[in-house]
């Protein structure tokens, strides 16, 4: 992912007025789930409420380069660093996570994590 779709993912991380949910991207209410933040900030729509536009929103997000392993951190199904369980994290500490995790580069947001084990993988074999 570029810089710019980063610093967008984290400011509006930073700064959305949304009740964070868990479950969906968004409900009819206002709130947000991590990825309906940054969905919402890249253009996505956030109505209709149902599965399809769930899709939607992770196609958005997902095709941008923001990891998905934010909503599980979101919903509170997976630790910072990877186990399962845990508890949910704030936007702000969503956001935290974005920065300290991800390169950026022309393309694509890799988890700094994941390029370590795809190293390690490579030495290995």
């Amino acid at each position: 992912m570029k810089r710019s779709t980063l610093d967008r993912a984290v400011h509006a991380l930073r700064t959305t007025t949304a009740p964070q949910i868990k479950g969906m991207p968004s409900d009819e209410d206002g709130g947000r789930c991590a990825l309906g933040v940054i969905a919402e900030e890249l253009g996505w729509d956030a109505a209709p409420y149902n599965i399809d536009n769930w899709a939607e929103a992770l196609n958005v997000t997902m095709a941008a380069g923001i990891p998905y392993r934010i909503a599980p951190m979101n919903d509170g199904w997976i630790t910072e660093g990877g186990a399962v369980g845990g508890r949910r994290y704030t936007f702000a500490e969503i956001a935290d996570w974005l920065e300290a995790n991800a390169t950026v580069t022309d393309e694509d947001v890799v988890p700094a994590a994941w390029v370590a084990e795809v190293e390690a993988a490579e030495v290995a074999t």
